[in-house]
């Protein structure tokens, strides 16, 4: 997991090492498909990668495991805002709220997220 850690530091050295990190995140996670950390770190990567498609297949395997996980609930809510399902994103949020009601980033999103959805396309 270190490596993982070396990448990540190395994203504002080189634009480059985003790709790196993907490419390196998904062959650890498929060489440990029951490691939910490594899964999540490349959903993670795969969303800060601007794939929010790919980071949300990620997460919702991840939710089949941990459909609680405020963590997964709140990137999911993430992608899917990303890719303009705002109704989904809403959802996801209230969801991670009423796991854990104290959470001002999530609830600072969610108001970003309304005030998106009230300007319209």
């Amino acid at each position: 997991f270190r490596r993982v850690g070396t990448y990540a530091q190395s994203f504002g050295k080189r634009p480059e090492a985003r790709g790196q990190l993907v490419s390196f995140l998904r062959k650890v996670a498929a060489a440990y498909p029951q490691n939910d950390a490594y899964a999540s770190a490349l959903g993670k990567a795969l969303f800060d990668n601007q794939d929010c498609a790919g980071s949300e297949k990620t997460f919702q395997r991840l939710l089949l495991k941990r459909p609680n996980d405020v963590e997964v609930l709140n990137v999911l809510a993430l992608t899917a805002w990303c890719q303009n399902r705002l109704d989904e994103a809403r959802a996801f949020f209230n969801r991670s709220l009423s796991q854990n009601p104290n959470q001002p980033s999530v609830r600072a999103d969610l108001a970003r997220l309304e005030q998106a959805a009230k300007a319209g396309p």
